[in-house]
Order: C-alpha cells, then sequence, then structure tokens
C-alpha cells in the first residue's frame, strides 16, 4: 500500500487499491479515526476513499468530509450515508502560519500539509436533500415538522447507488416572515397581483419554483432548486401542504429528467422516481 498516503489522483488510487487488504486498511481506519492532526486527518480521508473503492466488509461505511465555513473556520468530520457524524470525529481546526492546528490540542503540526482533504469518492446517500430557512411563519411550523420527518425518511431509504452521472438534487425551501418584527418581516409573493401597496412586511416577488442548472460541487453533479411559500401556503392547512409538496417533488423530478436527457448520464431516475413516490405515498398517509 505504498503511496496511499500521498496526494494521489482518484484515477491513481482507482489504480493502485487492486489488490489491496481491506483487513489491514480497516487496522489504519481504526488508527486514524481518533485523528489529532492534519497529516492523518488526510491520511484518513485516503483510507476512506480507498474502502469506498473496495468496499467495507461487515463495517458500516462512513464518508469523511472537511469544510470551510461562512465565518472562515475549518471543520472536518466522519459521517454515515445518513448524514449523522461519527460520535468523537468532529472537529475544528485553527491556522498556524500555511497548516492546521486541531482546536483544543494537544496535536501535532507538519508545515508541509497546507490542506484539509475531502472525500473525492462519495458514499451513495439519498440523492434529494432537503433543506429549509432559518425562519419561517408560527403557522408554517407543522408542515416544517412534518418535512423534517420526510427528510429523515429520504436519508434512510434512498441511500442506494441509482448511477455514476448524476450527485444530488438539493431543494432548498423558503418562507415568509411577515410577522417577523420591525427590519425582519419579510414576505413571498408569485406575481404582481399578489404584493400590496403597503405591506408591513417587505415583499418579495419570486416564482414558485425555480429551478437552477446542472452543475458540479465537490466531483458530484447537482441541481438546486428554491420553492418560495407565501404567508397564504403557510396557513393552508397540513393536508394540503403536503399534497402540494408531493406535486412539487413530482414536477422537479420531471424538470432533472429533462436536463440529464440533454447531457446523457448514466442515472436510473426511473428507479428513484419508483421509491420516491413509495415513501411519499407513507408520508402522505
Amino acid at each position: 500500500m505504498d503511496g496511499l498516503y500521498g496526494d494521489l489522483t482518484v484515477e491513481e488510487l482507482r489504480e493502485r487499491c487492486t489488490g489491496w487488504d481491506r483487513a489491514a486498511l480497516l487496522a489504519d481506519f481504526d488508527r486514524l479515526r481518533d485523528y489529532r492532526s492534519a497529516a492523518d486527518w488526510n491520511a484518513l480521508v485516503r483510507v476512506c476513499e480507498a474502502l469506498a473503492l473496495i468496499g467495507w466488509g461487515d463495517r458500516e461505511p462512513v464518508e469523511a468530509f472537511a469544510e470551510r465555513w461562512i465565518n472562515g473556520s475549518f471543520y472536518t468530520r466522519l459521517h454515515d450515508v445518513r448524514f449523522r457524524a461519527v460520535a468523537g470525529t468532529a472537529h475544528g481546526w485553527s491556522r498556524r502560519g500555511d497548516t492546521f492546528l486541531v482546536d483544543g490540542g494537544p496535536g501535532n503540526v507538519d508545515p508541509s500539509v497546507t490542506t484539509l482533504h475531502s472525500q473525492r469518492i462519495p458514499l451513495a446517500k439519498n440523492p434529494v436533500r432537503l433543506v429549509r430557512s432559518g425562519n419561517y411563519q408560527i403557522e408554517a411550523g407543522q408542515f416544517v415538522d412534518e418535512l423534517a420527518r420526510l427528510r429523515g425518511l429520504l436519508d434512510e431509504r434512498l441511500a442506494r447507488p441509482y448511477g455514476p452521472g448524476f450527485g444530488y438534487l438539493g431543494i432548498r425551501l423558503l418562507f415568509s416572515l411577515p410577522n417577523g418584527g420591525p427590519g425582519l418581516g419579510m414576505e413571498y409573493f408569485h406575481d404582481q397581483i399578489g404584493p400590496p401597496t403597503a405591506p408591513d412586511a417587505k415583499p418579495f416577488l419570486r416564482p414558485r419554483m425555480e429551478l437552477g442548472r446542472l452543475t458540479r460541487r465537490r466531483g458530484e453533479v447537482v441541481l438546486t432548486v428554491e420553492r418560495h411559500y407565501t404567508d397564504a401556503e403557510a396557513r393552508a392547512g397540513l393536508d394540503r401542504q403536503k399534497q402540494d409538496f408531493a406535486v412539487d417533488l413530482t414536477s422537479t423530478l420531471d424538470g432533472l429528467a429533462t436536463k440529464l436527457r440533454r447531457k446523457a448520464p448514466d442515472y436510473r431516475l426511473d428507479e428513484l422516481r419508483a421509491d420516491l413516490d413509495t415513501i411519499l405515498d407513507e408520508w402522505s398517509a
């Protein structure tokens, strides 16, 4: 396994991992999972990538993930296919010149390590990912709870491969906040007829559904969608809200199918649609 911990490309890693011993890789994983240096973290990333290629055997697969937050801080963690962090593996980092020192120490500093790597060979995870704005109308609270339950079902049931041609569909749910208080109130409208002439909240004219473009993010092809909720939609009642959202997901998959057809990727969208329909029937019942 010479060279495993170097800066190998994905292609080089695929070539070299043929014939590697899984037991030896798992032993290295166990040794490195309590990483306390940037060098050990980067080595752990390569071990996880190699195991993603040859298989984890009886072990539950995990993924090594590094990111830089909006405040400029660096964080690393291991998470499973349901995006749950593995206990004890999440750490923040401080810059030390061109390298990194794990927060809380003690940790070793290696000046030659100038980057915290992140796994480039992702595990098969849920390709329909729901996120929402932080604020929402009080009236939408029950619906927001149901969306969180749906996200859990999707993470659990859709964590399987559908093909290499597409990564995931990111659906961002943006809610109005007309009662947000001075300076915070905002409300979405879908057409020019909706906004009042003297609103208490700042009006924003946005389409109901806004599909983005296919882009590449962290090596995966992704599509992002924004769904803007009016105040009236937040008051529509839970049954109507769930029915409408199921329709939203179906139309979103139709839009994804059109975009993927142009690129002709290897992706089994019909299988994803069938699995999603089963989950939506359970969720809507």
